[in-house]
């Protein structure tokens, strides 16, 4: 994947991912496909470090018992999911806005 960026719809939060990430990744849980409005969720999984915010910062609201989803205040976009307790230190990025 290499170094790339993205965003919110809007354009009031942005993001640089350096390196390649941990894990390609299709999720179905319910959590997932409640936020998404879909079936299945395409997720790229990256080390916290990875990710460095260049523009705006998100929201973040607890979707789950230990799920975090953070999002763009203004358009709505979700940016990220973040679970301390299952996945430490890693980022899931939705590979929708890469």
């Amino acid at each position: 994947m290499g170094d790339v960026t993205g965003g919110c719809h809007c354009g009031a939060i942005r993001y640089e991912v350096t390196g390649e990430p941990i894990v390609h990744a299709l999720c179905h849980c319910s959590d997932c496909r409640r936020h998404a409005g879909a079936p299945m969720v395409g997720w790229v999984m990256v080390a916290e470090d990875m990710v460095k915010l260049t523009k705006g910062q998100p929201r973040i609201y607890q979707s789950s018992e230990h799920g975090r989803r953070h999002f763009c205040a203004d358009c709505g976009t979700g940016l990220f999911y973040t679970d301390g307790n299952m996945l430490p230190g890693f980022i899931d990025i939705p590979k929708r806005h890469l």
